[in-house]
């Protein structure tokens, strides 16, 4: 009979009382993987293309035109006094396909800048090659070019690649779903390993693909306002929490906060260290467009307790202990209206007391 020796060794551990022992949750922002695919693939599907998913933005606002979808475009965000219409008109004046790589990549660096100015840090982006290393605090993405025929007149198009934090990488097509797998015919899993190869697949192949490293979070909740209008000369933010859906990119705060609900499936995960020990009270107070869920998790991610009952909002009460880091997330239960942006509607209120 074949021991388990796992079996053996909780046996031992339970018979001298050795209790389990987790690892504080790491803090990384940039981190992902291609798992987290759900909401790109149902809530925002129509409001990011692939540079959007790249840089993890996303429109609030559906287009009335482009049937309906938002695409992002380098320069949009730039604030630099280019309007749409201009911006639009001097990238199909470009005749030669490194010039419009050079003229993506100029706009795009433009884009960082300015919200680098507003933001700071995170919107950081330098220029780096297909098999450098990833340094910690930045993940990496990838710009290719094609050259196709329309009508008889040649026009280039852009496509950009997001990499995951295990050397996966990953794509949206436009309006469609997310993709691990290349484009072309033959379709093949894109990793580190054929990222320079595959990514020039589909047509894309006019020019050598180009690589950035960028401190922008892997994190979704980044919305924007409709910036394609003609006279648009800048696409600017709504941003409230910045929050990701666990607890590794959780955003930090020191007590009662605010944040906001920006899709269907739209989850706030926080991080809160309390300065002393007692009880609080945490709950969620919002409008009458949806109710929430609130979860309370250790330092290690363990999920302490939740409230999940089936109307109204979250409302905890729970011992805590001085200097020790719990994690917060709020979740929305039911929406009322999915697509309806509303940024007093979909706010929430986090409140924190300490009771005792």
């Amino acid at each position: 009979m074949k021991k388990c020796w796992a079996c053996i060794i909780i046996s031992v551990m339970m018979m001298l009382n050795v209790s389990w022992a987790y690892a504080a949750v790491p803090s990384d922002r940039v981190y992902s993987t291609y798992g987290d695919n759900s909401v790109y693939n149902n809530d925002l599907k129509k409001l990011m293309n692939c540079y959007g998913y790249a840089i993890q933005v996303y429109s609030k606002e559906l287009q009335v035109w482009d049937n309906g979808a938002y695409r992002q475009i380098p320069g949009e965000f730039a604030n630099n006094g280019v309007t749409y219409s201009s911006l639009m008109q001097s990238y199909n004046s470009i005749t030669n396909a490194n010039n419009f790589i050079t003229a993506v990549q100029s706009n795009m660096f433009a884009d960082f800048s300015s919200l680098n100015s507003i933001w700071g840090s995170e919107w950081t982006i330098i220029s780096t090659t297909a098999s450098a290393s990833v340094p910690t605090g930045y993940r990496k993405i990838a710009l290719v070019v094609g050259a196709f025929e329309y009508g008889g007149q040649l026009f280039y198009d852009f496509h950009f690649y997001m990499r995951h934090s295990n050397g996966y990488w990953s794509h949206k097509p436009g309006e469609t779903d997310i993709t691990n797998m290349s484009k072309g015919n033959s379709p093949q899993l894109i990793t580190d390993s054929n990222i320079a190869s595959v990514v020039q697949n589909g047509g894309y192949n006019a020019v050598t693909p180009r690589y950035y490293l960028i401190k922008k979070s892997a994190i979704v909740d980044y919305p924007h306002r409709n910036g394609h209008s003609l006279s648009s000369t800048s696409t600017s933010f709504s941003i409230t929490d910045c929050a990701g859906s666990s607890p590794k990119k959780s955003t930090a705060i020191n007590g009662s906060s605010t944040g906001r609900f920006d899709y269907s499936s739209d989850e706030d995960c926080f991080s809160f260290t309390p300065s002393t020990s007692g009880t609080y009270k945490i709950r969620v107070g919002e409008k009458a467009a949806f109710d929430s869920d609130l979860y309370i998790y250790d330092s290690s991610g363990v999920l302490l307790i939740s409230d999940t009952n089936t109307t109204g909002d979250g409302d905890i009460s729970i011992s805590l202990t001085a200097s020790t880091k719990y994690y917060i997330k709020v979740k929305v239960k039911s929406w009322t209206n999915v697509w309806q942006y509303n940024s007093v509607n979909n706010a929430y209120a986090l409140y924190i007391t300490k009771q005792s």
